[in-house]
């Protein structure tokens, strides 16, 4: 079940180990309805993994608070990093691939690119439609950009 989250929930609720997934929605948003069917799916495929959700319409200082733009955002963690963010819908099976590849990652590595940035998960699609999942390290002219996962707010 995914877990409504609130300002007292939010922090601890990240702070789990494991892969955390948490989407900022707004109940009457036809994308954020995609997205979190798109989620309750992806739950019953991988219940070990956590997934949460926070109403802007109700939760309106914490969206402010972490400077939330557009809705839906699904953000990814993993041990308490975030490792991806974007808004929109995605598909179920980019979510399933999504969990794979966070998953797989290898946090001691992850851990020694976090300095204020970190590590980030880009997907893009290729030609036949399905998701490419590449890992971004801050390494050179390779850096996190202005996304700065790694950090716990957006």
């Amino acid at each position: 079940m995914v877990a409504p989250l609130t300002p007292s929930s939010i922090d601890a609720y990240l702070e789990q180990t494991g892969v955390v997934f948490v989407e900022w929605l707004h109940p009457n948003d036809v994308q954020s309805v995609l997205l979190n069917y798109a989620l309750e799916q992806a739950e019953r495929v991988h219940p070990e993994v956590r997934f949460g959700n926070v109403n802007v319409a109700t939760e309106q200082e914490l969206a402010r608070t972490w400077d939330i733009g557009p809705v839906p955002l699904l953000m990814g963690y993993r041990d308490g990093i975030l490792l991806f963010h974007r808004s929109g819908v995605l598909p179920v099976e980019v979510i399933t691939g999504l969990i794979q590849v966070i998953s797989e990652l290898n946090m001691a590595e992850v851990r020694k690119g976090i300095n204020g940035h970190g590590a980030r998960i880009l997907i893009s699609f290729r030609g036949d439609g399905s998701p490419a999942f590449n890992l971004i390290m801050p390494s050179g002219d390779r850096g996190a950009g202005s996304a700065e996962p790694g950090r716990r707010r957006h």
